[in-house]
């Protein structure tokens, strides 16, 4: 029954005609690439070299440069952003290596994803996979009812537990519309033709093929006008050592405690918590070492040269959007992360000058000394 309606469900929004696409209007690089399934950073990559051959980028031998005065020609939201996003980059260089300019990953899903379905939606060759949210509501409860009913008639306790978890979790991500986004007849035929994608010389081209490969660890620096790759510690701050001492107690209580019961079950489980306590008077350990080495509060200064968000889970069905800023300071080879709140991370951009009062044990901004970002 459920896979009859959502046959019925794609051929109904199938239905819909998006805007028929303008004869005449070039194709952006960054659509066709969402089109053929490349991915976010090859969408950006390639819209940078579409920009470079268009003048409003210099874009030579693997190396990005702002143009004296740009063409007089109207530009897709998507391509503005690229050029924002160059320009923040450079922080006041004269040129930078392509790597330099291009954001991470969370980014560009961030944003510029969006924009280039937009664009792509306008063009009529891509388009949301449902017209109202009904629909996948109704598909997920078509799915969880009979589902539901059928569990119910399995006698195996542990296979229904099971069952129905996954019928839950089915059914929760065909509610929230997955999938969401669809490439339209025209976008197929599209992404089956001739099309050339920008490419730029052959050292551009090689630039931006190892950009694909590149770690999310890695990332750009322009320090004393002289670019170079630094690693960026992306691992979230780390709690206090004394709330690791305290669980650790409670596993050690408990696992001693179920020790002394006569049964060989009860004592597996004890073990299991006398293995986690004792785990988490190491991982105390450590961290009350590590604070006897860093001091209670230092100043920074450098160049923000990345910017992250992280999701720490606090409880069941909930998570909390950690914002964190890494910045390259001058005699120190790897630029460090520190948790920062959510106005710093929305006010300040990658290249900007900062000078920072932190908790060097926790990694966590105290207080913003100075701010400046370059011209």
């Amino acid at each position: 029954m459920w896979f009859a309606a959502c046959r019925v469900a794609f051929a109904v929004s199938g239905r819909w005609v998006p805007p028929v696409r303008v004869s005449g209007v070039p194709v952006p690089a960054a659509v066709l690439g969402l089109v053929r399934g490349r991915p976010a950073r090859a969408q950006y990559v390639a819209t940078v070299l579409d920009l470079g051959g268009r003048g409003w980028l210099d874009v030579d031998r693997a190396r990005v440069a702002l143009p004296g005065e740009p063409p007089a020609e109207s530009l897709w939201e998507h391509e503005r952003y690229v050029l924002r996003q160059v320009a923040a980059r450079m922080a006041g260089a004269g040129d930078a290596p392509l790597g330099a300019v291009v954001p991470g990953a969370a980014d560009l899903r961030r944003e510029f994803t969006g924009l280039v379905r937009r664009s792509a939606g306008e063009l009529g060759l891509a388009g949301p996979r449902w017209r109202t949210r009904a629909v996948p509501v109704l598909l997920a409860v078509t799915l969880l009812v009979p589902g539901s009913l059928s569990l119910g008639l399995v006698d195996w306790g542990i296979f229904e537990v099971g069952g129905f978890v996954a019928l839950l979790a089915a059914s929760w991500g065909i509610g929230r519309g997955i999938p969401r986004y669809r490439i339209t007849p025209a976008g197929r035929a599209l992404a089956a033709s001739d099309a050339v994608e920008p490419v730029g010389d052959r050292r551009t081209a090689e630039a931006a093929a190892e950009l694909g490969r590149a770690r999310e660890a890695e990332t750009w620096s322009a320090r004393n006008g002289r670019w170079r790759r630094v690693e960026v510690d992306r691992t979230p701050s780390p709690d206090s050592p004394w709330a690791a001492g305290l669980g650790a107690v409670v596993a050690l209580g408990v696992g001693a405690g179920v020790q002394w019961l006569d049964h060989w079950g009860a004592r597996v489980i004890g073990a299991l918590f006398l293995l986690a306590g004792l785990l988490g008077a190491a991982e105390t350990v450590r961290g009350l070492r590590r604070n006897r080495v860093l001091p209670r509060r230092a100043e920074v200064a450098g160049r923000v040269v990345s910017l992250w968000t992280h999701d720490r889970h606090a409880g069941e069905h909930r998570t909390v959007t950690e914002y964190y800023a890494a910045v390259d300071e001058d005699g120190v080879e790897a630029a460090v992360s520190y948790q920062v709140g959510e106005d710093f991370h929305r006010r300040v951009t990658t290249g900007d000058s900062v000078r920072l009062l932190v908790d060097p044990r926790r990694r966590r901004l105290v207080e913003v000394i100075r701010h400046e970002r370059p011209e």
